[in-house]
């Protein structure tokens, strides 16, 4: 990313050269700090979401074992 950003300012003076590394330093961090949070929220997205994942495949079980039960009671009545 430093690099890229170096070859959009070209060449500049001392002064702006400071003053546009301190800017890079500072986008550098939120961007850091933003990419670390949406890291976080999509963690907790994908923990949140496997657990949804368990509890249908675990219903589709319980629905499907009832029904063989159910037609297996129906076989022997």
């Amino acid at each position: 990313m430093a690099q890229s950003t170096r070859q959009t300012f070209g060449v500049p003076s001392q002064g702006v050269l400071i003053e546009s590394s301190d800017k890079v330093v500072r986008l550098s961090e939120a961007r850091y700090a933003c990419e670390t949070r949406l890291w976080e929220l999509e963690q907790q997205f994908e923990v949140k979401a496997a657990k949804v994942r368990e509890e249908y495949l675990a219903a589709v079980l319980e629905i499907h074992a009832s029904e063989a039960n159910g037609n297996q009671h129906a076989h022997h009545s």
